[in-house]
């Protein structure tokens, strides 16, 4: 196959460099201004941030641990990104927090340049690649997780340039340069894998790119693909990690890593469940893809009718609707099936949305009304995202004010031992940073953990209080209340009354068998 050539070399490479340089600055500016404003969140970045502040104190790189014990339910990878994001950003006068969320936005960022270049090489403008990313970095579910000490952004920037690589190489099979291209693509699925697992990286990329390979009936293509060394580095690069925790005695972390974290979320065996394929995430899609939800229904219906990219050669045009039907359709049909869902699991896929945006509305009929339009809602969904870096990320850190709602809580405990009842407890272990672990206890371990045990102080929230009996408990309201999309909330440090050890089924009504969020677990 052939790309297709730019008219000038050297002009084609000046707006290259200027489209992505833009698209650099911009990223920049919407989610790098205020980020260090953020603090640590229930449910997943306490988990990420606890274990990589152990990891950096106790220099153990190989066992991320969280709370006193082994977390092994994500590969190394993240832990290390945020660790050298860590060292590096302290060393620039950042405080930790602010120091770690440097590596998800420099994922971001990755993703960003890499969903440039695909929307550039699909075709041939670099004026469209920059739309490709601008696109991309409103959309509201990329915006918000680049800012967010969370895995999936590092999971998504690796998959995206794993496309880019293979899409390279359809281009430029049996060049040196196609071999090069293969080896960023290997590479980029040995890091996925290493980020979050297998089963994702086969859903969002291997599978779909084979689906792509028959449907342009390229399969010959397999021949060239240096399967032979490709495969090999692929497996080293993303399961090395595992082979070295079973030599150093973590064999059940690793065969709970394959049994629960991939087998049992698919059939809906562990947490986020919704059964029926596809029907939750058609519910959170206009979220996920704010502003731009609103453009779907045109490319869906442009696509449909054929007229995608007219302006495109008859193959560039084949090409780009085909990786776009893999790429998003088959992808979505992979992993909708599985009962285990969640709104971070469909960020894989913005890349390529905006990709197909970017296509699609650059190949509308250039007129100066059209022209307006689009820039108009560039701009709009841009300064959304800015106002949201700034205004929005102020306002609501400073209604929730985490910092002072857990300094309150460890003045009131005075060293004692605290439990929680699953409400806040990832956060309570990173903001009260105590050696001794802190129990998040579930119903049968309350009479044992805590009405047995004096001094133990437990955190709740005022719901889980039902009817009971004031006289069993002694009870110190915290001065602090919460404004969450649940509602106020107001929480407590409770502990028995002297001498009494009351019943636990009267002390506390839930519907939970924990009252803990299971976040990215």
């Amino acid at each position: 196959m052939n790309a297709v050539e730019p008219h000038s070399a050297s002009s084609d490479a000046g707006k290259t460099g200027l489209c992505l340089a833009l698209a650099v600055l911009f990223y920049a500016l919407t989610a790098g201004l205020n980020f260090q404003a953020l603090t640590i969140s229930n449910p997943d970045e306490p988990r990420f941030a606890c274990a990589v502040r152990t990891m950096l104190r106790d220099g153990d790189y190989l066992v991320p641990k969280f709370n006193g014990h082994p977390r092994l339910e994500k590969p190394i990878l993240f832990y290390w990104l945020l660790a050298g994001a860590g060292k590096v950003g302290t060393a620039l006068g950042l405080g930790l927090v602010a120091a770690m969320r440097l590596g998800p936005l420099m994922m971001g960022l990755m993703a960003v340049i890499a969903t440039f270049l695909l929307a550039r090489r699909l075709s041939a403008s670099a004026w469209t690649g920059l739309l490709a990313a601008l696109i991309l970095m409103s959309c509201n579910e990329f915006h918000k997780v680049s800012r967010e000490i969370v895995i999936d952004m590092t999971l998504s920037a690796f998959l995206i340039w794993a496309w880019y690589f293979f899409i390279e190489f359809t281009f430029e099979a049996g060049r040196l340069r196609g071999v090069l291209w293969l080896l960023g693509f290997y590479v980029s699925l040995g890091l996925a894998c290493m980020t979050k697992g297998p089963l994702p990286v086969a859903g969002f990329a291997v599978i779909p790119i084979f689906v792509f390979l028959v449907w342009t009936k390229q399969l010959a293509l397999l021949k060239r693909a240096g399967l032979w060394w490709g495969v090999p580095l692929t497996l080293v690069l993303g399961f090395w990690w595992f082979y070295a925790l079973g030599r150093t005695g973590h064999e059940e972390g690793v065969s709970k890593f394959f049994l629960v974290e991939n087998v049992q979320r698919i059939f809906g065996q562990k947490d986020h469940i919704h059964k029926l394929p596809y029907e939750w995430y058609f519910e959170v899609l206009p979220e996920v893809l704010a502003p731009w939800i609103v453009a779907l229904p045109f490319m869906a219906w442009s696509a449909y009718k054929g007229r995608l990219d007219k302006k495109e050669s008859s193959h560039e045009a084949r090409v780009s609707n085909v990786y776009m039907a893999c790429a998003l359709g088959v992808a979505f049909g992979v992993i909708g099936l599985s009962a285990s869902k969640r709104q971070l699991y469909l960020l894989p896929l913005i890349p390529h949305f905006a990709v197909w945006a970017a296509l699609w509305w650059r190949s509308q009929s250039r007129t100066r009304e059209n022209v307006l339009i689009e820039r108009g809602f560039v701009a709009a969904a841009l300064l959304y995202v800015l106002a949201d870096s700034t205004l929005l990320t102020h306002m609501r850190e400073s209604r929730e004010d985490r910092v002072a709602f857990f300094a309150d809580i460890d003045k009131q405990l005075n060293g004692r031992r605290l439990a929680t009842f699953g409400e806040r407890a990832n956060e309570a272990i990173w903001y009260l940073d105590r050696a001794e672990p802190i129990l998040n206890l579930i119903r049968p371990k309350l009479d044992r953990e805590f009405f047995q045990r004096p001094g133990t102080v437990l955190l709740l929230k005022e719901a889980n209080l039902g009817k009971t009996p004031v006289k069993e408990l002694t009870l110190k309201a915290l001065k602090i209340e919460y404004e969450r999309k649940r509602g106020r909330e107001t929480y407590f440090l409770a502990t028995p009354a002297p001498g009494q050890v009351p019943d636990p089924k009267i002390f506390i009504r839930t519907n939970r068998d924990t009252g803990q969020d299971s976040g990215d677990e």
